[in-house]
């Protein structure tokens, strides 16, 4: 809210020239992975789009003489340093409620990856019990894992393909499942039941 009071004059600025919520996405934090390289610049893209829109460029402008959110030194960092230093002192198959834990552990890891709680995350644990997880849970936990400890995932993954491969196949109700190495892709066919089947 500090952040928003701050640069209140510039946002409502935004607001009259109908950029608010673009640039608010832009501004994010979170809006850029450094794993993925990817990130979000909404307005930059329109710009290359429409590059005599007067209206964007203003917005562009205005967009750069707002300074970055600086996350730590919010509340909310302070907050998630106890809990990511709370949570490191726990062995991760006492844990009870795993689902809560991979929705925390992606949370922390994006407010900083130094919040990293991947190298406490046992994939074969997970995976023994993965009639009791939901694929939800357990895909947060290996998404986490790929971010924060790449070598151990990659080298559960690729020992394990067909295993996780299976896991998907049966929790989507596919009739086919299929990695595309070339797009970096997993494809899933399904059979369709008459009554899901709609006319064009």
């Amino acid at each position: 809210m500090q952040y928003y009071l701050s640069n209140q004059p510039a946002f409502d600025d935004a607001d009259a020239h109908g950029g608010l919520l673009i640039m608010s996405a832009d501004l994010c934090p979170f809006a850029r992975l450094e794993e993925f390289d990817v990130s979000i610049d909404t307005l930059g893209s329109m710009r290359k789009i429409m590059p005599d829109d007067e209206n964007i460029a203003y917005l562009c402008k205005l967009k750069t003489s707002i300074p970055s959110y600086d996350l730590q030194r919010t509340s909310i960092y302070a907050f998630c340093n106890y809990l990511y230093k709370k949570l490191c002192s726990i062995d991760f198959p006492e844990i009870n409620d795993i689902s809560s834990y991979a929705s925390i552990t992606e949370w922390i890891y994006n407010i900083d990856s130094a919040f990293n709680l991947s190298v406490n995350i046992s994939l074969e644990y997970i995976w023994s019990k993965s009639e009791k997880l939901t694929l939800e849970c357990i895909s947060t936990l290996m998404y986490v894992s790929f971010r924060g400890n790449k070598e151990t995932y990659m080298n559960f993954y690729n020992e394990n393909q067909a295993r996780i491969l299976t896991y998907l196949k049966h929790q989507t109700k596919s009739h086919r499942i299929f990695i595309d190495s070339e797009k970096n892709a997993i494809h899933v066919e399904y059979i369709l039941r008459l009554r899901d089947v709609h006319p064009l």
